[in-house]
């Protein structure tokens, strides 16, 4: 099976993490990219808390990619269409 690149916010990093789940994701994608945003959430706000500790790990490790935002008016277009 071919595995995919990803998108991810941080409900899906801590909550996968708080289950003891996040192996998950390396299971079913090649590389996940976050924004900084997500990063600056999970990994520096909260560290400590679900999510940070196998977040960091997993960019050291080279699985998930933290980006910045280029077009935010977009995003917002595109979360609007979601909620």
């Amino acid at each position: 099976m071919k595995k995919l690149r990803a998108v991810s916010d941080a409900s899906i990093l801590i909550h996968l993490s708080a289950i003891g789940r996040f192996y998950l994701l390396m299971d079913l994608f090649q590389e996940i990219v976050i924004p900084e945003e997500v990063y600056e959430e999970v990994v520096v706000e909260g560290w400590g808390l679900p999510g940070s500790l196998e977040t960091a790990e997993a960019i050291r490790s080279g699985f998930i990619a933290v980006k910045g935002v280029i077009d935010r008016e977009e995003v917002r277009n595109i979360l609007c269409k979601y909620k």
